[in-house]
């Protein structure tokens, strides 16, 4: 998704009730939490039945860099992740899964603090937000009825 989230005609009321400069003008900037890139893209082979139905695929999801706040003092950089995964037939009710994702361990933050400064960020020393998770895999056996 390619797009250009901004806002439009955004001023902070003068009746609002925390202190904010009154002049507070969000005209044409980037809507907090909203990304001008997302991409996500999976590619997969079948191999033929003689292989146990085997299955394989990779994964590439992109998140491009992010504002935490209207005023777009905040940023969150973008990040990659990267997965791979595979099943096979074991039996004829039976499949062996094996997922890995974000095989770089990449870090990256998926929102900030959605509870402080959604205005105008806070631009302290500490600062709360919600990562993706590392490196991890996952192997399970599915049993069909």
């Amino acid at each position: 998704t390619l797009q250009s989230p901004e806002y439009t005609g955004l001023r902070v009321d003068p009746s609002f009730p925390f202190e904010l400069p009154p002049d507070l003008d969000f005209e044409g900037n980037q809507i907090r939490r909203i990304p001008n890139l997302i991409s996500q893209t999976k590619a997969s082979y079948q191999f033929p039945e003689e292989t146990g139905g085997l299955k394989v695929w990779g994964t590439w999801n992109y998140t491009d860099e992010r504002f935490v706040d209207d005023a777009n003092n905040v940023i969150l950089p973008s990040y990659h992740v990267f997965g791979l995964g595979a099943s096979v037939n074991v039996s004829e009710n039976v499949s062996l899964n094996a997922v890995g994702r974000n095989l770089t361990n990449e870090i990256g933050l998926t929102e900030g603090n959605p509870r402080e400064g959604q205005v105008v960020g806070s631009t302290q020393d500490i600062f709360m937000a919600r990562p993706i998770l590392g490196r991890n895999a996952q192997v399970s056996l599915t049993y069909s009825f």
